[in-house]
């Protein structure tokens, strides 16, 4: 069992992964090294990243006969790109190399069916570069599994590739004015006070269409059902809102903005730019203490057929619809992981091949739910230990006949939006709450946040999630009222471990812990 390493800040050493001087600059790299066997540990070493990769089943390897011709051309020296299933309307993203580890990345629209050696794009390429580089071609609007990250292939049953990710972030999408991503430039519109984004020199960004983003940390979605937090229409935004539309003549849809300060090159605006953060067949892998942000749909989304994917210690932010999704036939684990405004749900369970998703000791703060049993759905969810906080539609939408296990977790949505009840539009599939819910046995066609009780962290901050605190306080009630199912020992989200003290209800519910009269003890 090897330990391997990622880093892509290095500008020198072997790339070969074998250690933090000799890391694999890439996921990429790591990837298509063949190195990765079952049991294995793969680092990010700490401080690295943002990792804003894009893998699709439509796409090359890195390839060095890759240039680019004037006006408009990609071309091969001998690669077949009539292979690799392009075509005609897909939005390609292409990554250069250019030198020790220096990645140029820019979006393009491909206007014609490629030929052998020759891929006609729009806009017009702005460089001309021999071929010799290391480049990748990635459709990422078409094709499969459209990620930000590929593992590459299987762990083993029991014997999992495991990535500790030591917080970096695995990005999905654009950060304005952040490095390793294209450049950008907001331009006037002729209506008010909107911007509307372009590529730096004016001509189309080629994004894949974008749902979700935030200006200054306020998280907005296409389909949120508060207005704080929903995407606008272009030519009517609200100050700092974010909308998707061509009101300016362009030929092209594009990300607007209004600003009533000016032009809002000063604004931290971040946005969606391709679906997943993780989203393969791949089996039994386990994904420890990672931040995954931006995707147009989940952060991490299994469609495994067998096997085990545990996601431990992650944080979720900003992902359009879920932080995590399962629709496999495999098992999906998520254990004290934080979804800070996640658009939808913290969780879709949407398999139809009888899979197991297992949610212990999460917290769900600003999503639409909790959770949602997807129509359809089969297999089994079970959640435990878990809270509920700011949910703008309610706790649990059940909308098949899924099994469903749920005790020990607070529920305190708002239920703010249209139809919002605990059970939301679905009430009748899970009338009541568990009896070791908070609150235990109330009806799920509550709708009025005063019926529920405030789990008391510490602090909450909706735009800002550096400012949270999601320790509870000494008088939140769901201190020790978590079930310890999780074996002997435990890791909350800050890495602490503690042991049972043997009683069945002694851990905190949420991801943090603390020592509770003599249980959960703290290993030492």
């Amino acid at each position: 069992m090897a330990t391997w390493y990622i880093d892509n800040r290095l500008t020198s050493g072997s790339n070969n992964g074998t250690s933090p001087a000799n890391a694999w600059w890439s996921i990429q790299d790591a990837k298509v090294s063949g190195s990765i066997s079952a049991g294995d540990t793969v680092n990010f070493v700490a401080g690295s990243g943002p990792y804003f990769e894009s893998f699709s089943t439509n796409g090359t390897g890195w390839l060095t006969d890759i240039g680019f011709s004037s006006p408009n051309q990609i071309t091969s020296v001998s690669t077949d790109l009539t292979t690799f299933g392009f075509s005609s309307g897909d939005i390609l993203e292409v990554e250069i190399l250019s030198s020790v580890n220096t990645v140029n990345r820019r979006q393009f629209q491909i206007s014609g069916a490629p030929t052998t050696h020759a891929i006609t794009v729009t806009p017009s390429a702005v460089v001309t570069l021999a071929a010799g580089n290391r480049t990748r071609l990635v459709d990422i609007s078409a094709g499969g599994n459209i990620a930000s990250f590929d593992p590459g292939g299987n762990g083993g049953a029991g014997n999992p590739i495991t990535w500790a990710m030591n917080g970096v972030e695995i990005r999905a999408g654009w950060v304005i004015g952040q490095p390793l991503g294209p450049q950008f430039k907001w331009n006037k519109s002729t209506f008010g006070q909107e911007y509307y984004l372009t590529a730096a020199d004016g001509t189309n960004p080629c994004l894949v269409q974008v749902v979700s983003g935030t200006v200054n940390g306020n998280f907005m979605t296409a389909t949120a059902g508060t207005v704080a937090h929903a995407f606008g229409t272009v030519g009517s935004l609200a100050n700092q809102q974010l909308g998707w539309g061509n009101n300016d003549t362009l030929g092209y849809n594009t990300l607007y903005v209004r600003n009533d300060a000016g032009n809002p090159i000063n604004l931290s605006i971040g946005f969606s730019r391709i679906a997943e953060g993780i989203y393969t067949t791949w089996q039994n892998h386990t994904w420890v203490g990672g931040v995954f942000t931006y995707s147009n749909d989940c952060g991490i989304n299994s469609n495994a057929a067998a096997g085990v994917w545990n996601v431990q210690r992650c944080l979720f932010q900003f992902q359009a619809n879920h932080a995590l999704g399962n629709g496999g036939a495999g098992t999906l684990i998520s254990e004290s992981c934080i979804a800070y405004w996640t658009g939808h749900r913290l969780v879709d369970h949407y398999t139809s091949s009888g899979g197991l998703t297992q949610i212990y000791n999460c917290i769900a703060c600003g999503p639409h739910l909790f959770a949602l049993i997807d129509t359809g759905s089969t297999g089994t969810i079970q959640i435990f230990s878990s809270i509920c906080v700011h949910n703008e539609a309610g706790a649990i939408d059940r909308k098949s006949t899924a099994v469903l296990v749920e005790e020990c977790n607070c529920w305190y949505p708002t239920m703010t939006a249209a139809g919002g009840a605990l059970g939301y539009v679905d009430p009748t599939n899970w009338p009541t709450t568990n009896g070791l819910d908070i609150p235990k046995l109330l009806a799920t066609t509550t709708n009025t946040q005063g019926a529920l009780t405030d789990p008391l962290f510490n602090n909450i901050n909706d735009t800002n999630y550096s400012l949270c605190d999601f320790h509870l306080s000494s008088l939140s009630r769901c201190r020790g009222r978590g079930a310890w199912n999780r074996g002997s020992t435990y890791t909350d989200f800050a890495g602490n471990q503690y042991q049972s003290g043997g009683a069945a209800h002694s851990v905190n519910m949420g991801v943090y812990q603390d020592v509770i009269g003599n249980t959960p003890r703290a290993i030492r």
